[in-house]
């Protein structure tokens, strides 16, 4: 066998590539940006949302309130994702990324609702 194709120590190797898979590991983990409600409010006119929805999330048109939003992350993307209306377009990961939903859950949790109008149910999810 020639030299060239034997490997010299494959412990060595082996080791090398157990250290770049924890790397990669380490970087897949860290903290997400914390959501930004500013660029929640951006996508929010950029998707036309206040179309229906209101320019605050106040509601119209048939659409609900959406401003002060209760329900969690994960629930607000469910609805994002598939939202069980004819009238309202879904909104797959591919047109507006899970971060993207953060940002536009971020701000409209951050409205408060209308004057003269209670919260809206308890958070359904976190």
């Amino acid at each position: 066998m020639s030299q060239a194709l034997q490997v010299k120590s494959p412990g060595r190797l082996h080791r090398k590539a157990l250290a770049l898979g924890f790397l990669f590991l380490a970087a897949a983990c860290r903290p997400a940006a914390p959501p930004d409600p500013e660029l929640g409010a951006r996508l929010y006119r950029l998707h036309h949302c206040g179309h229906c929805h209101g320019p605050r999330g106040e509601g119209r048109k048939g659409a609900p309130r959406i401003a002060a939003t209760r329900l969690g992350l994960r629930a607000f993307r469910g609805r994002l994702r598939r939202p069980g209306s004819v009238i309202m377009p879904a909104f797959p990961a591919g047109r507006l990324s899970d971060d993207q939903a953060a940002h536009l859950h971020a701000w409209l949790e951050s409205l408060g609702p209308p004057a003269g109008i209670e919260p809206p149910h308890p958070r359904a999810d976190k």
